[in-house]
């Protein structure tokens, strides 16, 4: 665990780390209509059971800057889960970065977001609980699919 979380973790008051994490990066998740959407999954390295967050962003991709606050913040907090027990799956938006297809804001986002529900239901490491984590358009693309 690098300083930065450790310090972030102090910060937020959080128990403390319990596993180490493995990162599968770069996965293509396919929507129904063919596009290809960026998928990182970072995990807690444990044959136990253990649950999943879902979080799907506009602002998240592989070439976040340092003046992108929004990818800075996932970049520092996402770590933070999966070393705590979750697996986190966390998703660029139709469009964005590196993520195939146009992006049109509020769109796409119940078929794209239950496509990756899908997805997320048929990995051997998902144990049956799913939630999903964020603030402003990660929260619209959460209340897209839980409508």
């Amino acid at each position: 665990m690098s300083l930065l979380h450790t310090l972030l973790a102090k910060k937020l008051a959080l128990r403390p780390a319990l596993y180490p994490i493995g990162v599968e990066r770069n996965l293509r998740v396919l929507m129904p209509d063919g596009v290809a959407l960026r998928t990182d999954h970072l995990y807690p390295r444990t044959n136990a059971p253990c649950p999943t967050i879902l979080l799907r962003s506009p602002y998240y991709g592989a070439r976040w800057s340092r003046s992108d606050m929004a990818g800075l913040l996932y970049m520092m907090l996402v770590p933070l889960f999966a070393q705590r027990g979750y697996h986190v799956v966390v998703q660029t938006t139709r469009g964005r970065y590196d993520s195939q297809g146009e992006f049109t804001p509020c769109c796409n986002e119940r078929e794209d977001g239950l496509a990756t529900v899908n997805w997320v239901s048929q990995q051997l490491w998902f144990n049956g609980s799913l939630g999903m984590w964020g603030a402003s358009y990660d929260g619209l693309v959460q209340w897209a699919v839980a409508g």
